[in-house]
């Protein structure tokens, strides 16, 4: 219960169960903080994982010097990559409740929240779930949000977020909801039961694909 606020950019990986009554505070005098195309690298990268996982266990990878040549063309862009994310903070497997602020603020810095779930537990007084201010750059993967006045809010120009194979259920006014700008990003979502999945104002730029809309 209470809040938990994590300054530096750590990994943290929960267990099955672990649940956080309040609300997470992330990078909050975070400086030198990755570009946003960078935490898009890294959403990417996680998406690349699931459809290897989504392949056969017994398939052949190939030649041996096939591999070596996959890996060398892309050496070029992995170095960066390994840079942003020693850079970057990681949650995940975390399972979140609130209602009456948001469950997840993000202040500074980049993020990636993977494998998390966030919900309200009480309908009457549902809130925004996520939170992006400043110039903090969110990446969210296989994460859900449920019963929430907004999903994920943000309020900055400088702001980024980039979801892929998210679920947004029962939330308001708006799963993804700007009010000053940012760069948006939204792969292969879905959204039940909400009123509006994209409540944005007229500075915001981004691209979204792939998502499904429910009733």
């Amino acid at each position: 219960h209470g809040q938990l606020r994590i300054v530096q950019p750590i990994r943290l990986s929960c267990e099955e169960g672990v649940v956080l009554n309040g609300r997470l505070v992330l990078g909050h005098g975070v400086t030198g903080a990755p570009r946003a195309r960078d935490v898009a690298a890294l959403v990417e990268e996680e998406e690349d994982k699931e459809v290897e996982e989504g392949k056969e266990r017994g398939e052949e990878r190939g030649e041996e010097q096939e591999a070596k040549a996959g890996a060398s063309s892309s050496a070029a862009g992995g170095s960066s990559t390994r840079d942003a994310e020693s850079e970057m903070g990681v949650v995940a497997g975390l399972s979140m409740v609130h209602y009456n602020e948001e469950s997840i603020l993000v202040e500074g810095g980049a993020w990636r929240l993977s494998d998390c779930t966030i919900g309200s537990s009480r309908r009457s007084r549902a809130s925004t779930a996520v939170r992006v201010r400043n110039s903090a750059a969110l990446g969210m993967v296989r994460s859900s949000i449920t019963d929430a006045a907004h999903g994920v809010c943000l309020e900055r120009e400088s702001a980024s977020v980039q979801l892929a194979h998210c679920h947004f259920t029962n939330v308001v006014n708006g799963a993804v909801y700007t009010r000053g700008g940012g760069r948006v990003s939204v792969h292969a979502c879905s959204f039940v039961k909400a009123a509006s999945a994209f409540t944005l104002d007229s500075e915001v730029w981004g691209q979204a694909d792939g998502n499904h809309f429910g009733e």
